[in-house]
């Protein structure tokens, strides 16, 4: 299952570099996962530990996010995110640190993590950093494995107040979960959001390719073939739109964010 897509600039980077880091943060030979599966590539997010390093990761993210949401932190901007939230702990890093790269670039994005236990005294609370309450909110993660982590950062999205709008992962393994779709798509169906990946699987597989690097090459095709998933994904709507009162033409039935949405709707129309 040979890969023909052309990957991004960034994405080829990001692999190059996390090759050439004196700990190789991309490594190849045979890994076994959570799940079980004997995987022959492993990525260790943990490993971005210079600000050198950090910075080369957080650049990549801000390229993926502005190519997704070009007018991010614009103050023209009506359809974008408005604020990033990264689930405790990696997550807090990198929002920090994206944030941080985007404003370089002309682009100020709030951002706001959670506490893994609520603040009882002080300001209390179990949120750290800019409010959600009514922002349209992108979700900020290394990889989305099994969704569990993926599900409770939008739970706490909605508990306080925001709007879940997308997701961006540093890399997406594009492999089956339980059934035939990977737990990407199924986040994607569930919550009815796009998930952009900074990096993908079919990258890596380009990049060993154009470096001739065939034995590993064949190894991960092969893996593919075992349990990779469809690389065409049927998302579902967009809900991207700020305006309520387009809501109920946009929404999923039954999904979670169809029924905050539609709360945050109801309350505004009672208003």
């Amino acid at each position: 299952m040979a890969s023909t897509s052309t990957s991004t600039d960034y994405a080829s980077t990001l692999i190059a570099l996390s090759l050439s880091s004196s700990q190789p943060i991309l490594r190849f030979g045979t890994f076994t996962l959570k799940s079980g599966r004997q995987s022959p590539y492993f990525f260790n997010f943990g490993l971005f530990n210079t600000g050198a390093l950090l910075h080369s990761l957080t650049s990549a993210f801000a390229d993926a996010i502005l190519a997704s949401y070009p007018s991010i932190g614009l103050p023209s901007a009506t359809d974008a995110p408005e604020v990033l939230f990264g689930p405790a702990y990696k997550g807090i890093p990198l929002v920090a640190a994206i944030s941080t790269e985007l404003a370089r670039r002309g682009r100020d994005v709030g951002y706001c993590y959670n506490r893994k236990e609520a603040k009882t005294h002080g300001e209390g609370g179990s949120m750290v950093g800019a409010s959600l309450v009514g922002k349209k909110v992108l979700i900020v993660d290394d990889v989305i494995t099994a969704g569990t982590a993926i599900r409770e950062a939008h739970r706490f999205v909605v508990a306080a107040g925001g709007l879940t709008v997308g997701i961006v992962e540093a890399l997406d393994r594009e492999e089956k979960g339980a059934g035939e779709l990977s737990t990407v798509q199924e986040v994607e169906q569930e919550l009815g959001v796009s998930v952009v990946s900074v990096v993908k699987m079919r990258d890596i597989v380009n990049w060993l390719r154009e470096q001739g690097r065939e034995e590993e090459m064949h190894a991960m095709e092969e893996y593919r073939k075992v349990y990779g998933c469809a690389l065409t994904r049927v998302i579902r709507p967009s809900l991207r739109s700020p305006s309520c009162n387009f809501i109920s033409t946009l929404l999923i039935p039954n999904s979670v964010v169809s029924k905050s949405l539609l709360s945050v709707r109801d309350s505004k129309r009672e208003t």
